[in-house]
């Protein structure tokens, strides 16, 4: 990789600490007590994106893999370097895809398109990632800033 990759997000904390019930700790194996998905920081993550209040926009700069790629069709706007790919490589290391893609990859690409991507763990290409409508279209590369691409 040349450093012009990046992935960031920030996850906004509520100031509302009411909840304290256990309703959803399950009792683990050795009498451990676990939490839910939803309470680990990747279940708050996945809340936090699917109900947030503005537009979020992505720009894709190079190679998305797993979580990099599911999280895509919960956007609002979705853009893509020439250089960008993606990878949904789950079934390949025994893993269920993620943040509900079974469901919104079919709705945005197809059961055809989702197939390949989840059950077969094909990585696509920009163009194809547009073709399936993953993406809204490909921009010039960022070198590191994407803002400067929409100039």
């Amino acid at each position: 990789m040349d450093g012009n990759v990046f992935f960031e997000v920030d996850v906004v904390d509520s100031d509302d600490d009411s909840d304290d019930d256990d309703d959803d700790v399950e009792e683990g194996k050795e009498g451990k007590k676990r939490r839910g998905m939803i309470d680990r920081p990747s279940g708050q993550f996945m809340l936090t994106m699917i109900s947030f209040p503005k537009v979020i926009c992505c720009a894709i700069n190079g190679p998305a893999v797993g979580i990099g790629v599911t999280l895509l069709p919960h956007c609002d706007l979705v853009y893509c370097t020439q250089t960008s790919t993606f990878w949904t490589p789950f079934t390949r290391i025994a893993l269920v895809p993620e943040f509900a893609s079974s469901v919104t990859f079919v709705e945005a690409m197809g059961m055809l398109h989702a197939n390949e991507m989840l059950l077969l763990g094909e990585k696509i290409n920009a163009k194809q990632a547009v073709d399936y409508r993953l993406c809204l279209k490909i921009i010039k590369d960022c070198n590191g800033n994407c803002i400067d691409a929409f100039s």
